[in-house]
């Protein structure tokens, strides 16, 4: 029985091979030198390298695209909190602005018993 590691290396050398355009012949003596027998799981192996290899074809991007996707992963572009506000939907900006009415008369509640407590205690 093979080990995979070996396996491993041998199918790794022969896509380095085929997409280096090696010959059949190449890819035979590069079997052998591995020293692992022809089967049918190898030839089947080259076979599927040998599809992959003519169907994938490098293709490269748009300019455009590349700009958008590196300043969307980077975030190189920062927007202010009122942009952000902006943006959203007119029930959310509503739903926010209620919100931090709110929390800010909550604040404003909680302080005006506490300085009245603590003037009545000096």
């Amino acid at each position: 029985m093979i080990p995979d590691t070996q396996l491993e290396k041998l199918y790794n050398a022969i896509t380095d091979a085929i997409n280096n355009e090696a010959s059949d012949d190449e890819i035979n003596r590069l079997i052998e030198s591995f020293q692992v027998p022809h089967s049918r799981e190898v030839d089947s192996i080259v076979a599927i390298i040998e599809r992959l290899h003519t169907a994938l074809i490098g293709v490269q991007p748009a300019p455009r695209f590349v700009r958008e996707l590196r300043r969307d992963l980077l975030a190189t572009y920062e927007q202010q909190l009122v942009q952000r506000i902006r943006s959203l939907p007119a029930r959310v900006q509503i739903a926010a602005l209620i919100v931090m009415v709110g929390g800010f008369l909550m604040l404003l509640t909680r302080r005006r018993p506490a300085t009245r407590i603590k003037s009545a205690a000096i």
